[in-house]
């Protein structure tokens, strides 16, 4: 197990282990590290065959809905003002891509790695890199108006690399948005090992906001707008009480009153600055 943090180089303790609760491709228990000097997490012993727990069923689920009122939400993360070229690192099928040709990014580019939604993709138009490293995939592709991305950096084995990678691609006057799971969420700090947003092994990473944009500052980017109240924000903010719940109490109908009573009063919490289950950060470069 690596103990050295992959942001900072500091020294990661051992945090929590939990299994793969959410798809439960194996009963293997995982664990994770948190790092005293940056305040991220880290998944200390990933396994070796990780695309395993990426199934077909995984990427199913996210083509599901087509142009969705989800992929209306991400759109919405991009600044109004921006238009021309967009790169989406991590788009699965590309929903939210399809929709933003028509708010006026004539030019779309996407680095995906399965290769079924690379193959939709293109079949749209869309200038597509297929690999298992996104940080490759980047190097391939001229520089945009606005790069995106929306929960992908949690899965790559070394974000900072990343996030290097991604700035280098935004213009002058463009932005790169990011959504990515929040540490300092109140859910976290109840649910813990059984936090949905977890999802061991699959999230390699829990990064606090400051750890981003941090690392993005020395590219040159500045923090645009920071928020866990946006709407793709609220709907993940209901996720976890339900699996928690249930794992707290075995009895259904005692853990749906649990569920209703902690929810009632996270709602609260929640609306509280930078409280919110999951985050988006706007940066940007100086025209």
């Amino acid at each position: 197990m690596s103990r050295t943090c992959a942001c900072c180089g500091g020294q990661l303790s051992q945090a929590f282990a939990t299994p793969d609760l959410n798809r439960r491709v194996s009963e293997r228990v995982f664990h994770y590290g948190h790092c005293r000097d940056c305040g991220s997490y880290q998944l200390l012993d990933p396994p070796e065959d990780l695309g395993a727990y990426y199934s077909t069923a995984y990427y199913s689920d996210l083509r599901e809905g087509g142009e969705t009122e989800l992929a209306h939400h991400q759109l919405d993360l991009v600044p109004a003002a921006l238009s021309g070229r967009i790169i989406e690192i991590g788009p699965a099928d590309g929903a939210m891509l399809r929709l933003a040709r028509a708010r006026g990014f004539a030019e779309r580019a996407a680095v995906e790695r399965d290769p079924g939604c690379c193959a939709r993709l293109r079949a749209d138009g869309v200038e597509t890199v297929e690999t298992e490293d996104p940080v490759t995939g980047l190097a391939e592709l001229a520089p945009a108006d606005a790069v995106v991305m929306l929960h992908l950096i949690e899965h790559v084995p070394d974000p900072m690399r990343l996030l290097d990678a991604a700035a280098s691609k935004v213009k002058p006057g463009g932005m790169l948005v990011v959504s990515t799971p929040n540490p300092h969420a109140f859910s976290f700090s109840v649910c813990r090992a059984r936090w949905t947003h977890i999802d061991a092994p699959r999230h390699l990473f829990l990064l606090p906001a400051r750890v981003i944009t941090d690392r993005l500052g020395r590219s040159g980017l500045g923090l645009a707008s920071l928020t866990t109240r946006d709407p793709i924000g609220l709907l993940l903010d209901t996720l976890p009480w339900g699996p928690w719940s249930h794992g707290i109490i075995r009895n259904p109908r005692a853990a749906y009153y649990l569920r209703a009573a902690i929810r009632n009063t996270a709602l609260l919490v929640e609306r509280l600055p930078l409280r919110g289950s999951t985050y988006t950060a706007v940066y940007a470069r100086p025209a």
